[in-house]
């Protein structure tokens, strides 16, 4: 019924796109038939057959009035590539469509008084990011035939209310303050207006006042009772979060049910019994909420304890007997700890803390299943397929968190001691990536330090020279930029952003706030966390060792300026990544602050590597920090080829070679090695499939649809220099024998 149909014509302008030209301009041009065949269809009752397919158990036929003019000149012209559009459809009569910033309604349903179609087109409120239909609230009148009101939202959370949407100058606008949360859906929530739920489970109350053109907006907080100053009939919901959780759970959806699906009778006497008993309605409701859960986790974990195998369970078990216990390991020496020996599964058991119910439900299922291991094995080896259950990962992947080294990582240089690796001489500088570490940079990497940001970044950009194509750093600063409403001041013109796999952009939390900023947010010591894009599947997600509402919340902020800054970039670059779905990260949690930036570059590491980041832990931290510095001192520049041209290029010295850098994925080369041996032809990178050309001394990233011409343009230009330099070689030693 909505699907767009061939242009008309060519120049028109999109009916999505701002004009001042009216529906009265675009009707003028449709023949004079198409308009009394449609007043004809109008006329018509609604329950006309009009068979499109019929068999002998089916019938297909058209429903309701004829989608109105406007809206079929809309679909004719709209550009899909650039114009997102959608539609929703409302059980009281009304239609709605949104694209761009137009928002078009009608009723498919004729009314009792009139059968004519009318069609309203109303301007949506300002956004960087695309409207949706399901932003869209339309509140039918209590009159038949009379005109309904309308609440839009935009996602960043601005409400425009029209109290009669035949008037569409009579508007209010309000901001719902969503903090940096994504609006997600606007239901309505009759009498008391409409709901609206955010991404992440929030959900808030817009309230329009009778008589006025005027609308509030009211935050429901579960702290308050989720639903405080509403009967308990239309309180009944069904969402993604729990009361427990409003804040960080992805929103699955929202619905409201009927009103006389309750009885105002048994409610009255359900609260005269919760208050017999001393306890509220709220608290029952909570209690209620909790027990639901948890019986239905136990029973999600029986069903995944019946159907794994035997002889994965016995596998999990021989793996975790051989650990010793910390009673056994009580003479182990600190040194040996640090190290990380025999702490990895503490940390595995520790971070089950808040799990001990279905750990200890699934030690006593693995206990009649596989007999004879002792206390210490059953523990480790519930607390493993208790995580792989609640973090969706394998039961293989997992065993690998109890590990004092992974296995997706190469081979730890234990004879290279740390303290060797970050000392410098006096007055030396590492040169990683374009990264120059100095000796306070690299005493960042001892253990009980905070990383310092410079370190982090060159390690950053040695995982994506290394993992070529497989993702791009984008640089920590640009949060700042973001915050003051500079998106378009860093977009990356020349990177093709569609050639990585991701996207990852480390994010010090709290970092780019004021002092009296992070204490008004409960935000008292910033926290490393990372914004990873998945460039092939368009979701984007959040790595937050974190777990507290304060940080889900500066998270969820967060992505909704990615999407805005990847709207913008969109309309700057014309590479189309502007719609991004929001996908839920699972890594590990943090104890200490100081191991949050060490564990963000264990999670990325993790990611590129194809393993899930949450098999890395903070067992793992004095290792990693060893296996930092000896990457680091490897691929300095003045002592290391950083070139992958191939074998035959490690013979050059780093020093005595010309070096380029591809623009798009950092890649460096040497300018032999891009060359080739075909002087004629540009530099080329071949794992992001670029060409790169030196044009007055700089690297300039080329597009291939023009870079045979600017090649061509290039290599004339080598060649004059050349030959003014050989003129004046030959000048000057004629200059001497003369």
């Amino acid at each position: 019924m909505f699907s767009p149909r061939t242009p008309v014509g060519r120049g028109r302008p999109s009916p999505f796109t701002h004009s001042q030209s009216r529906s009265v301009k675009i009707s003028s041009t449709t023949p004079r038939r198409n308009l009394r065949s449609q007043s004809n269809l109008a006329g018509q009752s609604l329950h006309t057959s009009q068979f499109l397919e019929e068999t002998s158990q089916h019938r297909i036929e058209a429903f309701g009035a004829p989608l109105p003019v406007l809206i079929t000149e809309a679909l004719n012209l709209s550009d899909r590539s650039t114009t997102e559009i959608t539609a929703c459809i409302d059980p009281s009569g009304w239609a709605w469509l949104v694209g761009g910033r137009k928002l078009f309604v009608w009723r498919y349903k004729s009314s009792g008084n009139s059968r004519t179609v009318q069609c309203k087109e109303l301007m949506l409120p300002p956004s960087d990011l695309a409207h949706s239909a399901e932003r869209v609230c339309l509140i039918p009148s209590e009159n038949d035939g009379q005109p309904a009101a309308c609440v839009a939202v935009s996602p960043e959370g601005i409400v425009r209310y029209w109290p009669n949407i035949a008037f569409e100058s009579s508007t209010a606008e309000i901001s719902a303050e969503l903090r940096g949360e994504e609006c997600a859906k606007v239901i309505n929530f009759q009498p008391h207006g409409c709901l609206l739920a955010t991404t992440t489970s929030s959900l808030l109350l817009l309230e329009p006042v009778a008589g006025q053109v005027s609308i509030q907006c009211k935050p429901l907080k579960a702290s308050q009772g989720l639903f405080s100053g509403l009967s308990k009939r239309m309180s009944s919901f069904i969402f993604g979060a729990s009361p427990l959780q409003t804040n960080g759970s992805p929103l699955q959806t929202i619905l409201a049910a009927p009103e006389d699906e309750y009885d105002d009778d048994d409610d009255d006497e359900e609260m005269k019994e919760d208050l017999e008993d001393g306890s509220t309605e709220e608290e029952n409701s909570d209690e209620e909420t909790f027990k639901s859960k948890h019986t239905q986790t136990l029973k999600d974990i029986e069903m995944f304890l019946s159907e794994l195998p035997q002889k994965s369970i016995s596998e999990v078990l021989h793996t975790t007997s051989v650990l010793e216990s910390p009673e056994k390991r009580g003479q182990i020496t600190t040194d040996e700890s640090l190290n990380g020996q025999n702490c990895a599964p503490d940390v595995l058991v520790q971070a089950c803390q808040d799990k001990v119910q279905y750990v200890d439900f699934i030690i006593e299922h693995i206990k009649r299943s596989c007999p004879g291991f002792d206390k210490y094995a059953y523990q480790v080896a519930a607390c493993i397929i208790c995580q792989a259950i609640h973090t969706h990962v394998s039961i293989s992947d997992m065993l690998q968190s109890i590990r004092a080294w992974p296995s997706h990582l190469p081979e730890l240089p234990s004879t290279r001691l740390l303290e060797t690796e970050i000392t410098l001489a006096a007055g030396q500088t590492l040169t990683v990536c374009g990264h120059k570490l100095n000796q306070f940079n690299m005493d960042t990497l001892k253990p009980d330090r905070e990383i310092s940001p410079k370190v982090l970044h060159a390690y950053l950009e040695l995982l994506a020279q290394k993992h070529s194509s497989k993702m791009f750093v984008i640089p920590f600063d640009v949060i700042l930029e973001w915050r003051d409403g500079r998106f378009s001041q860093n977009i990356f013109r020349k990177v093709h952003f569609k050639t990585f796999e991701f996207l990852v952009l480390p994010i010090h939390c709290g970092a780019e706030f004021s002092e009296m900023e992070r204490k008004s947010g409960d935000i008292v010591s910033p926290c490393w966390m990372a914004l990873v894009a998945d460039v092939r599947n368009r979701t984007v997600g959040m790595m937050n060792p974190r777990s507290e509402d304060k940080y889900i919340i500066a998270a969820n902020g967060y992505m909704l300026q990615w999407r805005r800054y990847m709207q913008i970039r969109s309309v700057h670059t014309g590479e189309m990544l502007s719609s991004w779905t929001t996908k839920q990260i699972e890594c590990s949690k943090l104890e200490k602050d100081l191991n949050s930036g060490t564990l963000l570059l264990m999670n990325v590491e993790a990611l590129v590597n194809d393993v899930p980041p949450v098999v890395m832990t903070e067992a793992h931290v004095t290792n990693y920090l060893l296996y930092i510095a000896v990457a680091l001192r490897d691929m300095d520049r003045e002592t290391t080829v950083l070139c992958v041209g191939g074998p035959e290029c490690q013979q050059l010295a780093a020093r005595d070679a010309d070096w380029l850098q591809c623009e798009n994925c950092r890649t460096w080369w040497h300018q032999a090695c891009a060359r080739h041996s075909d002087r004629t032809q540009p530099f080329y990178c071949s794992p992001c499939q670029q060409r790169i050309a030196i044009v007055g001394g700089k690297r300039v990233l080329m597009e291939c649809d023009d870079a045979e011409d600017e090649d061509e343009e290039e290599l004339q230009t080598d060649n004059d220099q050349k030959e003014t330099n050989k003129q004046g070689d030959e000048d000057h030693k004629v200059f001497q024998s003369e």
